[in-house]
């Protein structure tokens, strides 16, 4: 009985939470007001709301690789990275291209065409052997979705690290610019 009130009072709590943010009527108003205006949080402080950076790392040579991948799926390699994109992501053959940006430090791939959206969800992986990684850094990295000049952080997307080959792992849903950030 003591663990079930235990339980109760945080799934309250945060139920109001809830629906105080819901933008509708507020529920702790005995008027019913309802909110005008919701703040907004501009992506380009994403980033830096979230306190996350850019992987600081070597500069890779420009190149950029493209494929065809259709139904059974395929793999896309450009430099140390890697996309694996499994049977039934793509319905019809797509031609897909992963390129890295001359002088780019932050390890990032652009990939095109942009916006594509998957059935089944691609998987990066992200070599981080030419950046500077601290051991307590590791448990930290995660893929940033970022803007075409990196610019700005627009989304975080969960990633592990793998310190024994020195990539991070994660799953993609559509096609834009990716790098990894701590």
């Amino acid at each position: 009985m003591r663990t079930s009130r235990l339980l109760l009072a945080p799934l309250l709590a945060a139920a109001l939470v809830s629906a105080a943010c819901s933008g509708g009527a507020n529920p702790l108003d005995p008027q019913g007001s309802t909110v005008s205006a919701q703040p907004q949080i501009s992506p380009s402080l994403l980033g830096d709301l979230l306190g996350k950076k850019y992987l600081s790392c070597a500069a890779l040579p420009a190149k950029s690789e493209s494929s065809s991948v259709g139904l059974l799926g395929g793999v896309i390699r450009v430099g140390p990275h890697k996309l694996v994109i499994p049977p039934g992501a793509v319905l019809n053959r797509t031609t897909i291209t992963a390129r890295i940006t001359d002088g780019d430090t932050s390890n990032s791939i652009q990939f095109s065409p942009e916006g594509l959206k998957f059935r089944v969800p691609p998987v990066l992986v992200i070599s981080y052997a030419n950046c500077t990684v601290s051991g307590g850094m590791l448990g930290l990295l995660q893929f940033a979705y970022t803007t075409d000049d990196l610019s700005s952080i627009l989304e975080i997307l969960p990633a592990v690290a793998n310190p024994f080959n020195q990539t991070v792992v994660g799953t993609i849903s559509h096609f834009s610019r990716y790098a990894v950030a701590y």
